[in-house]
């Protein structure tokens, strides 16, 4: 299912409102329930799928994967004179592997932010957010 592979529709929501501005391959879409139109439920389309469909007046928001967010973090920060460079690796968390994305040291003695998510893009779209907020990424 494309759902491990993209951000959750909160997350979406919230990278488009910090400016998320950037083409993604697939996005989050409000279509009507095929049995009752007055329903609506959220889909992942390809943009290819968004374009061929006669009703692009539907709601949308960008549903990056992993690597489409990761190429728009900065390779490294600078925080107090320090410089971080940015990580990503595997954890072992409750019996599960998870994913953290995070800015540390060249020796990694120290660490600046880090995300953790199940999937790679929420992880990397966690992180990306936190750069934003925090004024290390201008968009």
């Amino acid at each position: 299912m494309i759902k491990k592979y993209v951000v959750s529709l909160e997350l979406a929501k919230r990278m488009e409102e910090l400016g998320w501005n950037k083409e993604t391959y697939f996005c989050w879409i409000k279509i009507s329930n095929a049995y009752n139109n007055q329903d609506y439920d959220w889909r992942i389309w390809s943009k290819e799928k968004l374009r061929a469909t006669s009703d692009v007046s539907n709601e949308t928001y960008p549903a990056p994967l992993f690597a489409e967010i990761w190429e728009e973090l900065p390779m490294r920060i600078v925080n107090n004179g320090t410089i971080y460079y940015k990580r990503l690796q595997q954890i072992l968390i409750n019996d599960s592997i998870w994913n953290r994305c995070k800015y540390v040291t060249i020796d990694e003695l120290k660490q600046l932010i880090f995300k953790d998510g199940e999937v790679p893009a929420k992880a990397a779209g966690e992180l990306w957010s936190w750069l934003v907020e925090n004024k290390y990424l201008e968009v």
